[in-house]
């Protein structure tokens, strides 16, 4: 069961970005990996908040690389398609 949702731990994650941003908006391309995501709100976020943050210009030099295992087909439709319900 996946416990995830947009904007979860959203002071914890611009910390991260705190942290994060000196040390990457020198380089020409950044990669993030975020294992165990579910649908994928969490990274999703993080790239919002980062993109706020950067600059669309930097932005563009960033990937994310989202990852989970999803024995069940549960999150297939919403991956696939990229489309999250109205509620979340």
């Amino acid at each position: 069961m996946a416990f995830t949702f947009f904007f979860r731990d959203a002071q914890t994650l611009n910390l991260a970005i705190d942290h994060f941003l000196p040390f990457v908006q020198s380089r020409r391309t950044i990669t993030i990996w975020s294992a165990g995501c579910a649908m994928g709100q969490e990274p999703y976020t993080f790239a919002i908040l980062l993109r706020e943050r950067m600059g669309p210009h930097l932005f563009r030099n960033v990937k994310i690389f989202a990852t989970d295992i999803d024995t069940y087909n549960q999150y297939v439709q919403v991956i696939g398609t990229g489309r999250y319900p109205e509620k979340d």
